[in-house]
């Protein structure tokens, strides 16, 4: 991802707050038009968030989250285990590149753990 610039700029960095907070009339490259890091999207994409997402859920929690889906909506995911089609095997990672996705995605960091207390407060 890092290797091509046009990936990492048109579709990593701070992907989750441009999905929440991009609009049509503000895209020029469709999905991937970059998103300007700074704290108006940030700000957006939490109020985003908040008031237009029913149900906020996190990875770490994968079925956690497939059974509130089933509780609020009423749907029916099916039983057994979830599916998790996009899983990769775990790599090790340099604390340079670490440090450089951590910085180039600041935003979706803190979109996270805005999220990670929403997820809390819903369980409450």
């Amino acid at each position: 991802i890092y290797s091509d610039p046009y990936v990492l700029h048109a579709l990593v960095h701070n992907h989750m707050t441009k999905m929440l907070t991009l609009r049509a009339d503000q895209m020029r490259n469709g999905m991937h038009t970059m998103l300007e890091a700074t704290d108006a999207p940030l700000a957006e994409a939490k109020r985003a968030l908040a008031e237009r997402v029913e149900v906020v859920g996190l990875q770490a929690d994968f079925d956690g989250f497939c059974d509130q889906l089933e509780s609020t909506f009423g749907w029916d995911l099916g039983s057994g285990p979830r599916l998790r089609w996009n899983k990769s095997l775990p790599a090790e990672a340099d604390e340079s590149l670490r440090a450089m996705i951590e910085r180039d995605n600041a935003i979706d960091l803190e979109l996270y753990a805005f999220a990670t207390s929403l997820v809390a407060h819903q369980l409450s």
